[in-house]
């Protein structure tokens, strides 16, 4: 996969989607109106996960997803970085500068690539989500394994490689853009400013036509 493929946030998910489905679709009647029950109120929302993302780096979008580690790590990280911010208001020094600034890109970050593959994280837990159902619900119906020259889908495990594989992918592409525009910002007003302003013309005070107002205006 290439991370410049417009498809790729949603095409190998789609794939994994489809084959659930059809499993699914092939449980009893009962099982499948069970399953269906408690997918209903398990399954995630993206626009929900989109709000919960701007939760100033608390991490609640995580939360919302149960991934407990990521959730204390957003947490703890927001809590150095307020914490800070605090102390220095009140101090007039920023205490621990260096973890304070490891705080705002970390949570910066993270908020920039879960707004962005937003649709991407909740399909893929989502799907996930619907297979540990389905292997409760039916643990006698896998996935079928790779097998040479039978056509058969690849295995779960390695769909698993490749979704990772992608999001790894599109994790470094949303962090290279992070830092272009963070260096386009910085070059811009530590260099850029300072030159067009050096550009623009200055009278000085004793050349400065001065205008009677009493002559242009006789009365």
């Amino acid at each position: 996969m290439d991370i410049f493929d417009l498809d790729l946030p949603s095409k190998d998910l789609d794939r994994l989607e489809d084959r659930l489905r059809t499993r699914v679709g092939q449980l009893p009647d009962e099982a499948r109106r069970h399953y269906f029950d408690l997918a209903r109120s398990r399954f995630r929302d993206p626009d929900t996960y989109v709000v919960l993302c701007w939760s100033l780096g608390l991490g609640l979008h995580h939360l919302y997803l149960r991934r407990w580690g990521s959730f204390l790590l957003d947490l703890s990280f927001s809590l150095i970085l307020y914490g800070g911010l605090i102390a220095w208001f009140l101090l007039g020094t920023p205490p621990f500068p260096i973890l304070m600034t490891l705080a705002f890109f970390y949570n910066t970050i993270d908020t920039l690539y879960c707004l962005l593959l937003s649709q991407r994280i909740v399909q893929h837990h989502n799907i996930r989500l619907g297979q540990n159902l389905l292997a409760v619900l039916d643990p006698t119906n896998h996935l079928p394994s790779r097998n040479a020259g039978t056509g058969a889908a690849p295995s779960q495990s390695h769909d698993e490689r490749n979704i990772t594989r992608a999001n790894s992918r599109l994790f470094l592409a949303v962090l290279a853009g992070l830092s272009v525009l963070c260096l386009g910002g910085w070059l811009l007003l530590g260099h850029g400013i300072p030159f067009l302003l050096r550009q623009i013309p200055v009278t000085e005070p004793g050349k400065i036509l001065r205008i009677d107002f009493e002559t242009t205006n006789p009365h």
